[in-house]
Order: C-alpha cells, then sequence, then structure tokens
C-alpha cells in the first residue's frame, strides 16, 4: 500500500510540475524580453526538480533490487559521448569538452550516463561565470578513471567529506541536495568510487574509479 501512494504521489508531482512549466511557457510569450530571463530561472528551477524526481525513483529502485541486478561491462565512449550532447543542450552557456580517451569497456549499467550527468550539472550550477567543465579519461590495469573537472569556486577542504552525505549528519554541501548523494550510491553499486579535490584552475575534479571488466 505504501508504495501505491508513493508511486501516486510521484504522478501527482510530475503532472502538476509539467502544467506549471507549460504555463511559464505560455507566459513567457506574452510578457516583455526584459522578463524573459526570470521566466528562465524558475523553469530551470522545476526542471531541476523533475530531475531530481527520476533520480529519487532510480535510487529507490537501486536500494530495492540493485545488488539482484547485475552490472554488464558497458562500452565507455558511447556514454561520453551522448552524455556531452545532452549536457551541452541543457548548458549552452558551459564549455564542455573531453579529451582524448582510449576505447575501453567498464562495469556499469544503464544509469552511468546519468551519473555523469548529474556531476557535471553540479558543476555548472554553481558557476556563477561562463562554466568550464573538462572530462578526461584514464585506463589503468584493471580500473578506469574518469576526472570531471570545473573552474567554478572550489569546494573548502572542510566540506570535501561532505558533498556526498555519505554520514546522517552531512549536509549535502555544494551539491543541489540530493544529486551527489544520487552519484555516490551508483558508483558504490558499480564497486567503484568518488572523491573530490582541488585542481589548477582553482575549481574542483570529481575523481571517478571504475573497475574494467
Amino acid at each position: 500500500a505504501l508504495k501505491v501512494v508513493h508511486r501516486v504521489l510521484r504522478h501527482d508531482r510530475r503532472h502538476e510540475m509539467n502544467l506549471i512549466l507549460g504555463y511559464l511557457e505560455t507566459l513567457e510569450a506574452d510578457l516583455p524580453d526584459e522578463s524573459h530571463q526570470r521566466i528562465r530561472t524558475v523553469t530551470n528551477m522545476g526542471e531541476r526538480l523533475l530531475r531530481r524526481a527520476d533520480k529519487a525513483r532510480s535510487l529507490e529502485q537501486l536500494l530495492h533490487d540493485g545488488f539482484e541486478r547485475p552490472n554488464s561491462a558497458v562500452e565507455l565512449g558511447p556514454v561520453i559521448e551522448s552524455t556531452l550532447v545532452g549536457s551541452r543542450q541543457r548548458f549552452p552557456d558551459a564549455e564542455l569538452t573531453v579529451e582524448a580517451f582510449p576505447d575501453c569497456e567498464v562495469i556499469a549499467n544503464d544509469l552511468l550516463e546519468r551519473v555523469l550527468e548529474s556531476v557535471i550539472e553540479n558543476a555548472v550550477i554553481h558557476n556563477d561565470d561562463s562554466p568550464r567543465v573538462e572530462i578526461s579519461i584514464e585506463e589503468n590495469p584493471t580500473t578506469v578513471d574518469i576526472d570531471v573537472a570545473d573552474d567554478g569556486p572550489g569546494i573548502p577542504d572542510e566540506y570535501k567529506h561532505q558533498v556526498f552525505g555519505r554520514e546522517e549528519e552531512d549536509d549535502l554541501h555544494h551539491g543541489d541536495g540530493f544529486s551527489l548523494y544520487f552519484v555516490d550510491c551508483v558508483i558504490d553499486l558499480y564497486r567503484g568510487s568518488i572523491a573530490v579535490a582541488d585542481n589548477e584552475w582553482g575549481g574542483a575534479t570529481f575523481e571517478i574509479r571504475l573497475q574494467k571488466p
């Protein structure tokens, strides 16, 4: 019964948010140009709420049957390319680049693209200037390292251990309150790891390590 209640609530929330986004689109067309940026700001917040709901549903499914759902060998190249295409469409003002990388496979599943999108999103939304995000990949004998570096304000050392919400008392600093927790849970399911470090731009680098098949 509780699952039914949760499903109905999720459906109602998504339906109502889609209605709100539809009204905002209509309102934007009726208002003068100087109001469009404020409309887009509210629209982006609504779209983030919908994406967060999707991540919550995915995480709930992971917690329910994730360890019974086997991972598999995933070709990394197409996932990176698809992630960049989607992220560039969502964040046209951001400079998103990827260094040349080896043709390799990692142990993952169909949530890997959403994981990478979430890390990129976190980098972009915490940068008030024109965000720069660079992805680099290094293949090791048994693992593959994926680094996502940004030129944002960085993360203070005292918050680096809190950003993923691994402990109950953590405040999910520098995150949107959920995305990085989602990322950490999924990567843990892959038997991988993620950490955050400073970089030469003064921003943060999220260091993801995944196992090879």
